[in-house]
């Protein structure tokens, strides 16, 4: 799923797997994107087959470290997602079939220290 993901922000993003956050407590961001610009914008996100509460809970805490944030999984389970609770968290939303595709948009942090 990951690489699929990935290929949504490839061009414009620098892209790393499992990114370790550097915070000591050896957690990792199962995405992360930096823009290719001179003011990046740092997006993650958060890799799951179905499980999107725990997906959701996850991209929630990462809004402290980056300025947007998702949550992707396979398509089959997307319409399990309660899109409310992840839209009044600000937090985006990715289909993955054959291809990844954004179901809804992420809005930007105001949680983030990077802002």
């Amino acid at each position: 799923m990951y690489s699929k993901v990935s290929k949504l922000f490839e061009d414009d993003y620098y892209v790393f797997y499992n990114y370790v956050i550097p915070d000591n407590s050896k957690r990792e961001i199962d995405l992360v994107c930096l823009e290719k610009c001179m003011s990046p914008e740092i997006i993650a996100v958060e890799v799951k087959v179905r499980n999107w509460k725990r997906a959701l809970r996850q991209a929630f805490k990462r809004m402290f470290y980056v300025d947007r944030c998702y949550i992707a999984l396979l398509a089959d389970y997307v319409n399990d997602v309660d899109l409310n609770k992840v839209s009044r968290r600000g937090i985006g939303l990715i289909a993955v079939d054959g291809h990844a595709e954004i179901v809804m948009k992420a809005k930007k942090s105001d949680r983030a220290t990077t802002n």
